[in-house]
């Protein structure tokens, strides 16, 4: 858990500094894409250090925590490196 609160917090951080420093606020839903990538990955690598919490995850290659992170990671990246309506 304090992996999980650490990686967070550093990810707040970045998308602080990103919010109010950089050009993304310009982009809907990029700020969202970025925050949905880095929490998500974050989470699916700490799947690896973490104790298996039920038994049917013994032989799996990715635990559950892992597969479920997969489309909200997807969907970070479709928001990030969609193109944008011209208005």
């Amino acid at each position: 858990m304090l992996y999980e609160a650490v990686s967070y917090l550093l990810v707040f951080a970045i998308l602080y500094v990103a919010y109010w420093k950089t050009e993304m606020i310009k982009f809907p839903g990029r700020i969202l894409g970025a925050g949905f990538v880095a929490c998500f990955a974050a989470r699916f690598l700490i799947e690896f250090v973490k104790e298996e919490q039920v038994s049917f995850e013994q032989g799996m290659l990715l635990n559950l925590g892992q597969l479920l992170s997969i489309p909200f990671i997807m969907l970070g990246l479709m928001l990030l490196f969609r193109p944008q309506m011209k208005s």
